[in-house]
């Protein structure tokens, strides 16, 4: 208390000497400059409460201010940004309004800032020192950092204000960690009916805030690991949930089996490897790893697989958590690389009174790609009816093609049979076929048939 009532009385002869010096036309006449320093003892922080008390009570603090601030940059060594009052531009190409448009803007932010428990409280005024009288419109915006990193944002449009105006904004239900902010004023110039962004006002002020936030206790779920093989590559990803919401960095140690042996391992704590994943306070959180030279280049076999293990980074000394997790196993094949699949993408048959079309796109995978195809033999049959119950039946008229199919296109072939009717016959079977040999060597076919087809008069 006595040193609050000390700071009170400095305030106060600050005050006073600072109107005498305004007073005195004999020291200030002229360009003659009288330049008075106030030496204090006391410490910064009870200062600068007396200081806010002022400007809470004082209608005419922003004039006062203007005759104080000299004298402010030396009391205890201290400076206008510690006191709260920030200068953040000269503000001269800027004229003022109303009465008064000579007068030179000198606008400054008064932060007056807290935290309690888990929230930051941001308050500051904008403010014209100068009382210029100028309208200013466009909009705030706060950046929130946590421990160096953009944490949250608070996008405050102001619209027009004259001479000052006072901004809240709250951060609640923060985390632990080492908090700081930064403030823009983007002001909104409009022309022609369209507007832009103007001048932005950005203060110097950076007041960091400590959160000690509550301990919480993660309680990890991990799935089973999916593994995938892209040619020789293997891609694992792995599904994670802080089941108690919590939020956590985690490392990982991979292995990869094959055949009940361990064929490589990569740990995360290494230096080639130092990296940590986040696990997300809510909902699940998938990790993937592909391109590491440990999962890359796998040699041809059966019964690859990986095991997974973590351990929170919260706690360095901990061992990593839980049996390791295995994923699921594949077999990776030289042999199968490059190759399709052959497959009927679409197939239509038209007939009139004498002759039979087919039209057909069988394709090499079901994808856009490079891989190499194969020579397809296909087949366009007519049998008489009921052939397919005689084993024995021969076809009326049958046609065949060859196509080396590769890719997946648009590439529709057709096939015409002409003069097979007879007997004023207008009921047949058709059969259609696609017969090829795979990279393994067997042959597989596709089959298509029409059985009991009347043809068009």
């Amino acid at each position: 208390m006595e040193q609050l009532k000390d700071a009170a009385e400095l305030i106060a002869t600050v005050q006073h000497i600072s109107q005498d010096i305004k007073d005195n036309t004999v020291l200030n006449g002229g360009d003659n400059e009288t330049i008075v320093e106030v030496k204090t003892t006391l410490e910064g922080d009870i200062v600068d409460r007396a200081i806010k008390s002022v400007h809470r009570k004082a209608e005419n603090l922003k004039k006062i201010l203007i005759l104080l601030s000299p004298l402010f940059l030396i009391l205890g060594g201290s400076s206008l940004e510690l006191m709260g009052w920030i200068n953040i531009m000269d503000s001269e190409e800027y004229e003022g309004g109303g009465d008064n448009p000579s007068c030179i803007p000198n606008w400054i932010y008064d932060d007056y800032s807290s935290s309690q428990d888990n929230s930051i409280f941001v308050r500051y005024t904008f403010v014209d020192i100068n009382n210029c009288e100028l309208e200013l419109n466009g909009h705030f915006t706060i950046i929130l950092y946590q421990n160096g990193s953009p944490h949250d944002d608070d996008f405050i449009n102001v619209n027009i204000f004259i001479n000052d105006i006072e901004i809240q904004s709250d951060f609640n239900e923060l985390e632990g960690g080492t908090y700081n902010y930064e403030i823009e004023f983007h002001t909104i110039e409009c022309d022609d009916g369209t507007c832009e962004h103007g001048d932005e006002f950005n203060s110097p002020h950076n007041p960091i805030f400590n959160i000690q936030g509550e301990e919480c206790l993660p309680n990890t779920e991990i799935d089973s690991p999916i593994l995938e093989a892209d040619g020789n590559n293997l891609t694992v990803d792995i599904v994670f949930s802080d089941l108690n919401d919590c939020g956590q960095d985690i490392e990982l140690r991979i292995e990869v089996w094959n055949e009940g042996q361990i064929h490589s391992k990569l740990e995360y704590t290494e230096t080639n490897h130092n990296q940590h994943f986040h696990i997300s306070a809510e909902g699940d959180t998938t990790i993937t790893l592909e391109n590491f030279t440990e999962l890359n280049d796998i040699p041809d076999g059966d019964n690859w697989s990986v095991k997974v293990q973590y351990r929170h980074t919260n706690n360095p000394d901990s061992n990593y958590e839980g049996e390791m997790v295995d994923s699921n196993s594949l077999k990776i094949d030289e042999v199968d690389d490059g190759l399709c699949e052959i497959n009927l993408y679409g197939i239509a048959i038209a007939t009139n009174a004498t002759d039979a079309s087919i039209a057909f796109d069988i394709d090499c995978g079901y994808e856009e790609n490079n891989l190499e195809g194969y020579n397809v033999s296909v087949q366009f049959l007519v049998y008489e009816i009921e052939s397919a119950n005689n084993s024995s039946a021969q076809p009326i008229l049958y046609e065949t093609r060859v196509h080396y199919i590769q890719g997946w296109v648009e590439d529709i072939h057709s096939i015409t049979l002409t003069n097979f009717t007879s007997n004023n016959t207008t009921i047949y079977d058709f059969y259609w076929y696609a017969t090829w040999i795979d990279g393994e060597g067997q042959t597989q076919n596709i089959e298509q048939k029409w059985i009991n087809r009347e043809l068009e008069a």
